[in-house]
């Protein structure tokens, strides 16, 4: 399994300097559905790596353009939570059973908000990757690291952007997999889901993603 985990790292270096397009995954913003589009078009970067890590990648990559997809704090939170606490049937995600076990240790969702800063520093066995804050990945202090940004709150708009830069002829179109089914469902209310205190506790851990890709805080 090293062997293969080296072999793949070694192919990702190679595609990063071959490559004149890059899309990095971030976690829980459609990145599945988006790598299934532009996999054939670009080199693409998994969200396997810490954002030290990915922050080195992109930066060595020779490629002309760059490009991500962020999500609201709020929105993209409790979609990583109801993921991460899910019913875990299968036996290859073993980092998740890990993390879940690690979470599970918390009362409620606004206890584990709460202390999303310590989560984060001292269990990184779990690879919390899910809830780092974008801007880590994708900031290399307060530079932006992307020749572009787009929002999943406007996905299908800002892919058609993308895919004149990259040439890709496939359209993004939000789907049913194995993560996200139809984004046509009814919206969750998250001032009705999430407590004050939760919100309270993600303006604080998520500020520079609400101040770098404008989002707000409610």
């Amino acid at each position: 399994m090293k062997n293969n985990k080296l072999k793949n790292n070694l192919e990702l270096l190679k595609e990063i300097y071959s490559n004149d397009a890059l899309y990095f995954r971030m976690p829980k913003v459609a990145s599945e559905t988006i790598t299934s589009v532009v996999k054939d078009s670009c080199v693409v970067i998994p969200h396997s790596f810490k954002p030290s890590i990915t922050r080195l990648l992109i930066k060595s990559s020779r490629a002309k353009f760059k490009f991500s997809f962020v999500r609201h704090p709020y929105d993209r939170f409790y979609s990583a939570y109801k993921w991460a606490t899910r019913e875990i049937k299968e036996d290859f995600y073993q980092q998740d059973i890990k993390q879940q076990n690690a979470i599970n240790k918390y009362n409620s969702i606004e206890s584990f908000s709460v202390d999303l800063e310590q989560f984060t520093k001292h269990h990184s066995k779990t690879f919390p990757a899910h809830f780092y804050p974008q801007s880590r990945f994708i900031y290399n202090n307060k530079t932006i690291l992307l020749d572009f940004v787009g929002k999943y709150e406007e996905l299908e708009f800002d892919f058609e952007i993308i895919s004149r830069k990259i040439k890709c002829s496939e359209m993004v179109k939000f789907g049913v997999n194995r993560k996200n089914t139809n984004k046509c469902q009814e919206k969750i209310d998250l001032r009705n889901t999430l407590s004050k205190k939760t919100r309270a506790a993600l303006d604080i851990f998520y500020h520079d993603d609400f101040k770098n890709f404008n989002y707000e805080c409610y």
